[in-house]
C-alpha cells in the first residue's frame, strides 16, 4: 500500500503537468494563423479515434456553409492534418465533391449509403472548389499527439460566441437564402432557418429557436398593448413562445401534448407572417 505522501505527491504532480499542458494548448490557439486551403489539401488527422460523425449535422453544416460562408474555420498542425473541426471538414469534402464522387464520398465519411432523402439534399449542394479559411497551428500532430487531442476539445469548448446582432443577421442571410422561418416538421426539399442556425452555431435546435425568440421579442418591445374595444389589439407572442420552448425543454411532455404545443407556435409564427391580429371588431364579427 502507498503511503499518504506518495499518493499526494503523484497527485500533486500529474496536477502540475496537466497545468502546463492546458497553458500549452491555450498558447497554441493564441498564434494560431488563418490561411486559405484547398479542401483537398486538409488531410484526416493522425489518429481518428474521435468522436464519431453524425449524418444529419454534416448535411446541416453543408448547407449552411452553401448559404453563409464558412463561419468557424478548421484547424490544422503545420503539416495540414485536421485538428479541430471534424464536422466541419466532412461537410466541406461533400460540397467540394462532384455530384458524381459525393455517394462515394459519404460512403467514405459514414461506412453507409446515403438515405433517399439524403440523397435528394446531396443532388441539391452546388459544388464549390474554392479555397477555404483554415487556422494553422504550430504543432505536428504525430509528435505531440497530446496537445493535438488538447486542441481539438478546447476548439470545441471554446466556440466563438455570436452576438445577437450577428445571430440576427445570420438569420436573415437564410432566409433570402430562401430558407423558412418558423417550426414544425419542413415538407419534402424545404429548407428551414433552425437546422441551420443550430448547426452553425453549435447549440440545439431548440436552444436557438429560443434564443432567435428572445432576439425578436427583444427588438420589438417587450409589452403587451391592450387598447380598449373599436381599436387595434396588438397581442406580442414572442414571450409565449418563449415560455411554450422552456415548457417544452423542462418537462416530461407526453407526445400529444408537444404536437399540440408544437402547433400552437407554428400558429403563431404563421401569425407573424400575416401581420398580427387583425381589428377587435373584425374578429368578433
Amino acid at each position: 500500500m502507498k503511503s499518504k505522501p506518495d499518493v499526494f505527491g503523484r497527485a500533486l504532480t500529474a496536477g502540475a503537468g496537466l497545468h502546463k499542458q492546458e497553458q500549452n494548448v491555450t498558447a497554441v490557439l493564441a498564434n494560431a494563423q488563418e490561411h486559405r486551403l484547398l479542401v483537398h489539401e486538409i488531410r484526416p488527422r493522425h489518429n481518428p479515434a474521435t468522436r464519431s460523425l453524425d449524418t444529419v449535422h454534416v448535411l446541416d453544416l453543408a448547407e449552411s456553409i452553401v448559404a453563409l460562408g464558412l463561419i468557424e474555420p478548421v484547424a490544422v498542425d503545420t503539416k495540414h492534418r485536421l485538428l479541430a473541426g471534424g464536422h466541419r471538414w466532412a461537410a466541406l469534402r461533400l460540397i467540394a465533391a462532384t455530384q458524381e464522387q459525393r455517394t462515394s464520398v459519404w460512403r467514405e465519411l459514414f461506412k453507409a449509403d446515403p438515405s433517399p432523402a439524403m440523397s435528394e439534399r446531396l443532388g441539391m449542394l452546388p459544388v464549390s472548389g474554392n479555397p477555404v479559411a483554415v487556422h494553422v497551428l504550430s504543432i505536428d500532430s504525430v509528435t505531440d499527439p497530446s496537445t493535438a487531442l488538447g486542441i481539438d476539445v478546447a476548439e470545441n469548448c471554446q466556440r466563438r460566441n455570436f452576438s445577437k446582432q450577428e445571430i440576427r443577421a445570420l438569420a436573415t442571410t437564410l432566409k433570402a437564402a430562401g430558407y423558412r422561418d418558423g417550426v414544425g416538421r419542413p415538407k419534402q426539399g424545404e429548407r428551414t432557418v433552425i437546422p441551420a442556425l443550430s448547426a452553425v452555431l453549435g447549440k440545439s435546435r431548440r436552444a436557438v429557436y429560443m434564443m432567435l425568440a428572445s432576439i425578436e421579442a427583444g427588438a420589438e418591445g417587450a409589452g403587451i398593448a391592450d387598447k380598449r374595444k373599436g381599436q387595434t389589439i396588438v397581442v406580442e407572442d414572442k414571450r409565449l413562445k418563449v415560455a411554450l420552448c422552456r415548457w417544452l425543454d423542462t418537462r416530461e411532455v407526453a407526445p400529444k401534448a408537444r404536437a399540440m404545443a408544437e402547433a400552437l407556435l407554428q400558429y403563431l409564427s404563421t401569425l407573424d407572417e400575416v401581420g398580427g391580429v387583425a381589428d377587435v371588431d373584425q374578429q368578433t364579427a
